[in-house]
């Protein structure tokens, strides 16, 4: 059972084909890492309602978090989450998707192996191979942000809030989290190198597996994002007539104060000459 809000935001219930009957025939990966707009574009694509449900279904916290929860019926981290997780991504032409950090693929991974070898000894083959005998067809699409200044005052600010996302159905001015913190040069300077490091984390898989993702960038992304949604759905091979996507319900959180840091982060880094 899947639990999810209309465009008035009020619960709607949506009943997939049960667990054991679900099958994909399509199957996609967005790489990403964090601040990269992949909520925005999962979002966007899930409304299509053709184009599987990209969530992040194996990020470590998705056990605990209560709207992964809802929409796989309280799954709970065993042999059977793989399976609850393509009943739930999977739409019902048979496309999948899914949304997965570096570290949440090596989840993903780890969970077809442990099929694997529960079901039919221990695994064998590459990488891919592995991941195709549950996720057949598999394409990887790789959505990139080339300001990466900006993108770890995002990282940083949401970090502190606790404030991920911003959904004009339900946001409030309670952060949940430190409340708006000061600039820090050296924890915003930490965040830059995190994500340099997942980049190349993905940057060497594509290349050691010999993939060509479809690549994408958030600063283009943002400006026309029911044409990325069709270029993914091109590259896909999904027909893009009568595709008509309704107005996105994130908010942009970037602001002065994020533009101002971005700034005295530049002038640091100018004056220390690197």
């Amino acid at each position: 059972m899947l639990v999810l809000l209309d465009s008035a935001g009020e619960q709607t219930i949506e009943r997939p084909t049960e667990h054991a009957d679900v099958k994909s025939s399509l199957s996609y990966l967005i790489c990403c890492s964090e601040r990269t707009g992949s909520t925005l574009l999962g979002n966007a694509l899930i409304d299509t309602g053709i184009a599987g449900r990209p969530r992040s279904y194996f990020n470590r916290i998705a056990h605990f978090s209560p709207r992964i929860q809802q929409v796989l019926d309280n799954a709970k981290d065993d042999e059977g989450y793989l399976d609850r997780v393509i009943a739930a991504a999977t739409t019902p032409n048979g496309v999948f998707g899914a949304k997965v950090h570096w570290e949440h693929f090596q989840s993903l991974i780890a969970k077809v192996e442990r099929g694997s070898a529960a079901n039919e000894g221990a695994s064998t083959g590459s990488v891919l191979e592995r991941l195709g005998t549950r996720l057949p067809d598999l394409r990887f699409i790789w959505l990139e942000r080339r300001n990466a200044v900006a993108r770890a005052i995002s990282h940083y600010r949401a970090k502190k809030t606790n404030r991920w996302q911003l959904d004009s159905r339900w946001v409030t001015d309670e952060t949940g989290g430190e409340g708006e913190p000061a600039f820090d040069f050296d924890e915003i300077d930490a965040f830059v190198r995190i994500g340099e490091v997942e980049e190349a984390h993905w940057r060497e898989f594509f290349e050691r597996e010999a993939l060509s993702p479809l690549n994408l960038v958030y600063e283009e992304m943002i400006q026309d994002l029911k044409g990325t949604v069709r270029r993914v759905l091109e590259f896909l091979g999904i027909s893009t007539q009568m595709i008509n996507l309704p107005t996105p319900n994130l908010q942009r959180q970037a602001d002065h104060r994020s533009r101002e840091w971005e700034a005295r982060y530049r002038q640091i880094i100018a004056e220390e000459g690197r």
